[in-house]
C-alpha cells in the first residue's frame, strides 16, 4: 500500500461541497480515507471555511470549549468512524469482519505521517503522548554517566517517567530553565547550550509549554542537540493538530502526540514518530507474535495486543480533517484567535497578566493567565458555571486555548470570563 496512494488523497477526498455539507450537518472527514475521486478542497474565503468546519462539531458542543491543551471535542468524521466501527464488531466480531480494519490502520498511519511529513515505517499509532513517550524514556539504552536535559516546563507526566528510571538506572537529569517573556529565539535556545554537554545522550522538551503557552524553536534546539552527537525528543501533544509540521525540516528524531487535544480525533489514540535510522536504538517495551515477521519499521512499538480499531480509524478521520483544511490554514487560525483572545481579555481586565509570552513569535495556542485574587479552581469554577467556558486551572493560574471549532463570539465569551474569574471576590 504505497503512501500516495493513499495518504496523498486525503486532503483532495473532503466532500466536495464543503460550505453545503458542513452547514448542512453532513461529516466534513467522514469516509474521506476511502474516496478517491473528488475535486481538490476550494479555496474557500476565510469566513465560510470556518463556519463550516465550526459545523464539524455541532453535533460535539453544549459549552465553549477553550481546553484543546488536555482535550477537544471530536470532529463529526471521528465520531462517527468510532461509533460505526464499534457496532460493526459488536455485531460482528469474527476474524473475517474485521480483517477490514488492518488496511484502515494502514490508511490512518499514512494519514499520521502526511500530517508531520514522516514516512510510513516511522510511525506507530499508539494510546497518547504519555505512551509514546514512555517508549522513548524506557527503550533507550542508559547508564551511569549518561546525561537526560529536560526542559523545566516539560509535561509532568514525561518529567516523571525520566525521573524514576534515572534513580533506578543511575543516569544524570539536567533540567532547563528559559525566560517567562523571552524577546529572542537566542534566549530560548541559549539555555540549552549551556545545559548540553559531551555526555548528554538525549534532549527531551514539549515543543509547546501545556503550563505557560511558550513555544521553543524546536528546529534550531534540534540541530544543537544533533551537532553535540545527542538525540532529540519532542512532545508534539501541544502542536500536533495546531501547527504545520515538518518532521524532517525540524531535524528531531522522536515525536509523540495524543489523538483527543488538537488533532479533534478521539481518546486513547495517538502516535510515536521514530525516525527510520533511530530505531535500531529502541527496545521495544512489549513483544507480540507480529514481530516476527520481519523488518516492520516503527509498528515494532505498537505491538499492544488488541487495539481498539474503531479509535484507530477515528484517528485518521481527524487527520484527514487537517490535511482536508490545510495544516499551515490551521496553524493560521490558532494564532489569529490566540492573539485576539490576549487582545480581548487584556481589553476587558487591563490588569491581566500573562504568564504566556507576550511576543506572538514565542507562543501558538495556549493562553495563561495569572490568578492573583482567589483560588484558580474556583475562579475556573466560576467561568464554567456563569459563562459555560471550559479551560483548565493550575496554582495560581488559569489556561484557554482557542482552536478550529472556535468563532470570534466564543473569544468574546471567553475573555469576559477570564475577566470576571480573575477578579477580586
Amino acid at each position: 500500500m504505497d503512501k500516495h496512494t493513499i495518504a496523498g488523497t486525503t486532503r483532495r477526498t473532503f466532500l466536495m461541497g464543503l460550505p453545503v455539507a458542513g452547514l448542512m450537518g453532513t461529516s466534513l472527514a467522514a469516509t474521506a480515507l476511502d474516496r478517491r475521486n473528488l475535486t481538490p478542497l476550494p479555496q474557500l474565503t476565510d469566513q465560510l471555511l470556518w463556519r463550516a468546519v465550526r459545523e464539524e462539531f455541532r453535533g460535539s458542543l453544549n459549552i465553549t470549549a477553550m481546553n484543546a491543551a488536555n482535550m477537544s471535542p471530536p470532529c463529526a468524521g471521528a465520531r462517527a468512524a468510532l461509533e460505526a466501527a464499534t457496532t460493526d464488531i459488536d455485531r460482528d466480531p469474527s476474524f473475517e469482519n474485521r480483517a477490514k480494519y488492518q488496511q484502515r490502520h494502514e490508511a490512518t498511519r499514512a494519514a499520521l505521517a502526511e500530517l508531520i511529513g514522516a514516512a510510513l515505517d516511522e510511525i506507530a499509532i499508539t494510546r497518547n503522548t504519555s505512551e509514546g513517550n514512555n517508549l522513548i524514556v524506557q527503550g533507550l539504552a542508559l547508564g551511569p554517566g549518561d546525561e537526560i536535559v529536560l526542559w523545566e516546563e516539560n509535561h509532568r507526566s514525561n518529567e516523571l517517567s525520566w525521573e524514576v528510571r534515572a534513580q533506578r538506572e543511575g543516569f544524570k537529569i539536567i533540567r532547563v530553565a528559559t525566560p517567562k517573556q523571552p524577546e529572542s529565539a537566542e534566549d530560548l535556545i541559549a539555555p540549552f547550550r549551556e545545559a548540553i554537554g559531551p555526555s548528554t545522550r538525549l534532549v527531551s522538551f514539549s515543543h509547546v509549554s501545556n503550563s505557560s503557552g511558550t513555544e521553543l524553536p524546536a528546529a534550531a534546539l534540534c540541530k544543537l542537540t544533533a551537532d553535540a552527537g545527542a538525540l532529540s525528543m519532542i512532545d508534539g501533544a501541544q502542536t500536533v493538530g495546531a501547527m504545520a509540521l515538518d518532521v524532517k525540516a525540524l531535524g528531531c528524531d522522536f515525536m509523540t502526540c495524543s489523538g483527543q487535544k488538537w488533532m479533534c480525533g478521539p481518546r486513547e489514540a495517538g502516535m510515536l514518530y521514530v525516525r527510520k535510522d533511530r530505531q535500531e536504538l529502541l527496545n521495544p517495551l512489549i513483544v507480540s507474535y507480529p514481530l516476527a515477521g520481519g523488518d516492520t519499521g516503527a509498528r515494532a512499538f505498537e505491538m499492544l495486543g488488541q487495539r481498539d480499531d474503531g479509535a484507530i480509524d477515528a484517528l485518521g478521520q481527524a487527520a484527514a480533517l487537517h490535511l482536508a483544511i490545510g495544516p499551515s490554514r490551521v496553524e493560521a487560525r490558532v494564532r489569529s484567535l490566540t492573539d485576539l483572545l490576549m487582545a480581548e481579555i487584556r481589553h476587558k481586565a487591563p490588569s491581566a497578566r500573562f504568564l504566556t509570552p507576550e511576543n506572538p513569535a514565542y507562543r501558538l495556542g495556549v493562553v495563561v493567565t495569572a490568578v492573583t485574587h482567589g483560588e484558580s479552581g474556583a475562579a475556573q469554577a466560576r467561568a464554567y458555571e456563569q459563562f459555560a467556558v471550559s479551560g483548565s486551572a493550575f496554582p495560581g493560574a488559569l489556561r484557554l486555548c482557542p482552536h478550529i471549532y472556535n468563532d470570534e463570539a466564543d473569544i468574546e465569551r471567553a475573555a469576559a470570563a477570564m475577566a470576571t474569574a480573575i477578579a477580586p471576590a
